[in-house]
């Protein structure tokens, strides 16, 4: 059994929308404010877990106007077993002969007039009569963003390490810990400093009170009753107490026991662990197997236990499956959610491969500029500051494809995923024998023209050609033409020797085909190297001031920050 759906009427930044989700583990990506812990509040909002209070009536920002009146919350639950179809029997609804889903409704109403909120929860239809005994038989556990993990394990009520032994402690077993407890309690008790304390406890009381008041007194060290006994039991790690422990090792014990406190619950049919930025106080390696922990006890059909994951990790979202991310942005038209389903295996190979190797954080860029290689990946920032663009300062991600793999990012870009702007720099690569001796023809290679008119519609990613190649539109500028010797000479000091002997005029007509050929055609300079060094020489005002970007890269970032074309 499993949230297949959330509708959201009125709740925070959503006016209307739809969430699609999967059984297992869902991970929640997007920048900042795009709505991921909205999501999982109007989840626990529905199951009895949030209060909604003023601050979650949505008001529409772009006019004047009050907030609305009214917040509408819908679960829809499928994959039902007949047990679960008993326990949620007056929220069933037929979707087929033999299968049923389960609707539960959360309605908050603001009164006008005294401003009061009216909650109350549903079952199959918003209009009916309150109903509140179906989500007590759901069980969600939610790990708040910077967290204390401290609360949770020290002893004491609330502990979810006593809440675990509660659960898989049998009758016959409370006994025997009660026993043993007991049994070391009269041992303690009988020591004699234990025994020199209690006479002296006594006999002032005694003093104090007279034998006609005074009580019977001794010293023990718990109560041995059961429940006593677990609020006293406490989490360590490697011989220390938890509060001696790191924040990061804590949380791992505190994520560990609240995953067993709800496989082993028995009681509850639906079962949901929702945790905000599980990456807090974590080192990169334990984010890596804490997913993939939460992502194999999800599958896990036998536990049956629903995972929500909202990050802004890189490092947990590169090792999530492509279809366990659920993109959000800050678009303001989104009004549909749904899992990232890519039906093409090898693509979907590929997709996780590329994730895994790279830690990509274009799932939280505010803007994407997509390149082939480290040549680009490297020069880009400084190319974009000669441009008057900075990077940083205006979100940009610069992330490589590797290659020509830009179908890896094809299903988390565009209007209907990400909705942030994209631009994308790839060679044009045309048949040079029809695009003259300057590369200046209109063709292009079938690889280009696929990729131009795969997103020639869509309004938020843009594709921009060079004329042959990065390097070789870099020399097509004449001004370049000294810096780029300047830093080829650093690598190939003999070689551009020779070069600057035979071939001619720097600037002429002829330099751009000459100088990558010379240096790239035969495969003798390294461009990430070339680029490295050409990035240096950039960094020198001299250099900054006269060297020319080429207009396909301008182009691509006054798009990504709205500026006009350069052309």
């Amino acid at each position: 059994m499993y949230i297949e759906t959330l509708t959201i009427s009125g709740f925070r930044k959503f006016k209307h929308l739809s969430w699609e989700c999967r059984p297992g583990l869902t991970v929640i990506v997007g920048e900042n404010n795009s709505g991921k812990t909205a999501l999982v509040d109007a989840v626990r909002a529905v199951l009895g877990n949030y209060d909604i209070d003023d601050d979650d009536f949505y008001t529409d920002t772009s006019s004047v106007g009050d907030p609305v009146s009214e917040i509408s919350l819908s679960l829809t639950f499928t994959d039902l077993n007949p047990e679960s179809e008993a326990q949620f029997l007056t929220a069933l609804t037929k979707t087929s002969p033999g299968h049923y889903e389960a609707k539960l409704h959360h309605i908050a109403h603001r009164e006008a007039d005294s401003g009061v909120i009216q909650r109350r929860t549903t079952a199959k239809d918003p209009t009916a009569s309150a109903s509140f005994d179906i989500a007590s038989k759901c069980n969600l556990i939610y790990l708040r963003p910077q967290r204390d993990p401290h609360a949770g394990l020290r002893a004491g009520r609330g502990s979810q390490v006593s809440d675990l032994l509660h659960r898989i402690a049998t009758e016959e077993q409370r006994k025997g810990i009660t026993q043993l407890a007991s049994e070391s309690n009269d041992n303690l008790t009988s020591h004699p400093a234990i025994k020199a304390a209690a006479d002296i406890l006594a006999s002032n009381l005694m003093a104090i009170s007279g034998p006609s008041y005074t009580q019977p007194t001794a010293l023990t060290f718990a109560q041995t009753t059961f429940l006593r006994l677990a609020q006293s039991l406490e989490a360590s790690a490697a011989g220390l107490p938890i509060t001696q422990n790191g924040l990061g090792y804590n949380n791992l014990i505190y994520i560990a026991a609240a995953l067993g406190n709800l496989i082993s619950d028995e009681d509850s049919c639906y079962k949901a662990l929702v945790i905000e930025e599980p990456e807090a106080h974590l080192h990169p390696h334990f984010q890596v197997l804490l997913l993939r922990f939460l992502q194999s006890a999800a599958e896990d059909v036998g536990r049956k236990v629903q995972v929500f994951v909202t990050t802004h990790s890189p490092i947990l979202a590169s090792q999530a499956a492509t279809d366990s991310i659920t993109v959000i942005s800050n678009a303001p038209l989104v009004e549909e959610l749904k899992p990232t389903v890519v039906g093409d295996q090898r693509l979907r190979a590929k997709i996780q491969q590329y994730l895994d190797a790279t830690r990509s954080e274009f799932f939280f860029a505010k803007r994407v500029l997509l390149v082939e290689g480290d040549a680009e990946l490297l020069l880009l920032p400084r190319l974009a500051l000669v441009a008057g663009v900075d990077i940083a300062a205006n979100g940009i991600s610069v992330i490589s494809a590797a290659g020509l793999n830009f179908d890896i990012f094809q299903p988390f870009l565009g209007e209907h995923a990400l909705a942030v702007p994209c631009a994308i720099l790839s060679d044009g690569d045309p048949d040079t024998a029809q695009s003259g001796p300057e590369g200046t023809g209109t063709d292009t290679s079938d690889f280009a023209a696929s990729l131009s008119a795969q997103y020639i519609d869509d309004p938020f990613v843009n594709v921009y050609l060079s004329k042959r190649t990065f390097e070789y539109d870099l020399a097509l500028e004449r001004e370049n033409g000294r810096v780029l010797i300047s830093a080829m000479s650093r690598l190939h000091p003999r070689l551009v020797e020779r070069f600057n002997a035979f071939q001619g005029p720097e600037r002429d007509e002829g330099f751009a085909e000459r100088f990558y050929d010379t240096f790239f055609g035969h495969g003798s300079a390294s461009k990430p190297r070339f680029a490295m060094e050409l990035a240096v020489e950039l960094s020198k005002a001299n250099a900054n001031a006269t060297f020319v970007v080429p207009s396909y890269i301008r182009d691509a970032l006054y798009f990504l920050t709205g500026r006009d074309k350069c052309s």
